[in-house]
């Protein structure tokens, strides 16, 4: 593929490369699902040569809403399914945009909840989610996009720290099994939030959990590592790389 931007006429997923397994040598690192594109997706086909590991040949790109980073699995088929196209960059929307946004937001997340689905890491246009892809899916869905990941949805540049007694519906809470954030849900309210979480923590989907000591199941299990909560206060605008 040319470099250039190009929107997408079918849903495709990009792919990252499994660092953790043998860093010094790209034919035997894993690729791994990273994000997912939806159709009408902008995408920024970078400069470079492809790189090549083992039957697969990988084209870096960026996609444009979001500013994410990775890789397209190249072959003729792309041709057919990405369209270029200019890509005008949005404005930042503010609080008040956003308020106003929020029960839309909300219902996004119960409907999704409502169709069987699981926890897929790099999920991103469901029914299966990760759960930093839930939370962008969900702002998404009203044209507020926010950061791929929950580190970087917990970072200043969308986001403000609220204090427990201030938390409103619509507000990130966010989790910490060690320095790094690693989970994201959002508040419901009344002390209750939803998220989409993995087996390993008592549940394989969607689902609401209480945020208290007091809470069974999976939520019991996360309240120990619960991190901070923030309030989204403007949508992200990225740089678009070259």
């Amino acid at each position: 593929m040319n470099p250039g931007i190009y929107t997408t006429r079918v849903s495709l997923n990009l792919y990252e490369l499994d660092a953790t397994k043998n860093p010094g040598d790209l034919e035997t690192r894993l690729l791994e699902l990273g994000t997912q594109a939806a159709s009408g997706r902008y995408l920024n086909v970078l400069t470079g040569p492809p790189i090549k590991i083992r039957k697969h040949e990988l084209i870096r790109v960026q996609l444009c809403e979001d500013g994410y980073v990775g890789f397209l699995k190249s072959g003729e088929y792309l041709k057919k399914v990405l369209k270029r196209k200019p890509y005008r960059r949005k404005r930042a929307l503010g609080r008040a945009e956003i308020e106003k946004a929020i029960p839309e937001v909300l219902a996004f997340l119960f409907e999704a909840m409502q169709t069987p689905n699981r926890y897929l890491w790099g999920g991103t246009i469901g029914p299966n989610f990760d759960c930093s892809g839930f939370v962008q899916a969900a702002y998404a869905s009203q044209g507020i996009w926010l950061p791929r990941d929950a580190k970087e949805q917990c970072a200043d540049q969308c986001t403000q720290s609220v204090k427990d007694d201030e938390v409103q519906a619509g507000d990130l809470v966010f989790f910490s099994r060690s320095d790094a954030i690693d989970h994201v849900g959002i508040h419901l309210g009344n002390g209750f939030y939803i998220h989409s979480s993995g087996v390993e923590f008592g549940r394989d989907g969607i689902g609401i959990d209480r945020l208290s000591k007091k809470a069974v199941g999976a939520g019991a299990n996360y309240f120990p590592i619960r991190d901070d909560s923030r309030r989204v206060w403007s949508s992200l605008v990225p740089e678009l790389r070259s």
